[in-house]
């Protein structure tokens, strides 16, 4: 259940800031229309839970990295300490450094659930190191675009 939901979220982040204009550092969350609003709000319990079930599965984050999913874990917790008050809290969304500092974990995150998801399917076709780096990559082009959608006016 924690993947697939993942999956709705992911992709529901994307969907928000290609379908509504919204720019970090404008505003807060209750002057956003109601569906962000509500899609913000829930997401922000939801990544709560997703990283207390990371940690119950793999263990807390370790700062000696060993494995890519030492990394995957570590990096969770990161996207929920740094990147989440980042982009949740205008004052800090409204700064560019802030930005930039925020969003390489959620991206090394967002590229780690595809490769991983590739790993998982059931198709041989999909395991393959150059079909999952082709699929990172487009995974990645579609976040890239909606980042750059809400990335604060400089």
């Amino acid at each position: 259940m924690n993947r697939s939901l993942s999956w709705v979220f992911a992709v529901g982040y994307v969907l928000v800031h290609y379908l509504w204009p919204i720019r970090h550092g404008e505003g807060d969350i209750m002057s956003m229309d109601p569906i962000p609003r509500i899609f913000f709000m829930t997401s922000f319990v939801w990544m709560s839970a997703h990283v207390w079930v990371a940690w119950r599965m793999y263990g807390p984050p370790k700062l000696r990295v060993k494995t890519l999913k030492d990394f995957y874990v570590l990096d969770a917790s990161l996207v929920l300490l740094v990147t989440t008050p980042i982009f949740s809290i205008p004052a800090l969304g409204a700064s560019p450094l802030l930005m930039i500092i925020a969003w390489p974990p959620l991206a090394a995150h967002l590229a780690l659930n595809v490769w991983f998801l590739c790993g998982r399917a059931r198709t041989p076709l999909f395991r393959t190191t150059p079909f999952r780096i082709g699929m990172v990559g487009l995974w990645m082009a579609w976040v890239a675009g909606a980042a750059i959608r809400s990335f604060p006016h400089v």
